[in-house]
Order: C-alpha cells, then sequence, then structure tokens
C-alpha cells in the first residue's frame, strides 16, 4: 500500500452518510492505516484477508440485503451469527421463519442502532431469534465499520465472542 500524503480517502462522504452520521474516529484510523510507511523490513508471519475469510466462509456476503436496507458500504456477517442465528433452526417450518427474513431484520436493527451512534466505529444491539416455537433467544450483536483490504470502510456484524 502507498503512503498518502495528507491524502484525504475518497469515501469520506460515502461513510459519513452511510448511517447518516459523522464517524471521525473510524475516518482517522483509515487515515492512519493508509498513511503508514511502507517499511519492507518487517516481518509478515501471517496475513488473513477478508475477502479469504468471505471465501473460506468465515464471514457471509449480506451486502446486497444491506443495500436494500440503506447501508451503502460492502457488508458481511460472521459465520457464528449467521448460522446460529441467523439461519432457520430445524422445528420452525409453520412459525413463518426464514433466512431471508431474519436477515433482514438483524439488518434493520443494526441501522437503527447505528444511526443512534455518533464518533464511533461500532454500536451494540439486542436482537431476539426465535429458536423454537415459543422460545425466543436475545443476544448483542456488534455493528464494526472498519477498514477493509484496500482501506475501504466495510462494515461486519458479529457477536461478542467473534470480535
Amino acid at each position: 500500500m502507498e503512503r498518502l500524503s495528507g491524502a484525504t480517502p475518497k469515501y469520506d462522504s460515502s461513510l459519513q452518510e452511510t448511517f447518516g452520521i459523522e464517524s471521525k474516529s473510524c475516518l482517522e484510523k483509515t487515515r492512519m492505516v493508509l498513511a503508514m510507511p511502507k517499511n519492507d523490513s518487517w516481518n509478515v508471519v501471517y496475513a488473513y484477508s477478508r475477502a479469504q475469510a468471505i471465501l473460506d466462509g468465515v464471514l457471509v456476503d449480506v451486502t446486497e440485503t444491506a443495500r436494500e436496507i440503506g447501508f451503502r458500504i460492502h457488508t458481511v456477517v460472521t459465520d457464528h451469527l449467521f448460522h446460529g442465528y441467523v439461519e432457520v433452526p430445524a422445528g420452525l417450518d409453520g412459525e413463518g421463519q426464514s433466512v431471508t427474513g431474519r436477515l433482514h431484520d438483524l439488518m434493520v436493527l443494526a441501522l437503527f442502532a447505528a444511526r443512534r451512534a455518533v464518533n464511533t466505529d461500532r454500536v451494540t444491539f439486542k436482537a431476539d431469534f426465535l429458536m423454537a416455537p415459543g422460545r425466543k433467544e436475545t443476544v448483542e450483536v456488534i455493528a464494526h465499520i472498519g477498514p477493509g483490504d484496500h482501506g475501504e470502510p466495510v462494515l461486519t456484524i458479529m457477536l461478542p465472542e467473534d470480535d
């Protein structure tokens, strides 16, 4: 990655518009990452990109659903959250549950939480999921905006233990 001497990333306005808030801390962190000097003398022990995590199934790309809700950036959900709560558990066939509906509800809650947040790169919110007929489970969820593989703003929605 090249050093950017005082240049402002092109996505400043879209990041702020993503949630309808200003997120200076995320912008500042992203600028710091982009402005880090290239130092070939560092020994990288291991690097795992967001793209590779999506290919491996560790992250589930939900960008299209996120765009329908109102998000404007690449969005993923961790596999733990997706497979543990967004996917419909067995036995709920007649309960009106679907992956599409559960994901939509999760994304709407994330959007509402993000719009309430000011000057932060992460928010937490609670989401209820029907896990069996008559039994719901309330889980704490984190929505975090940070730099992607190329410094672009990206959104990750996860459980606290996935952080």
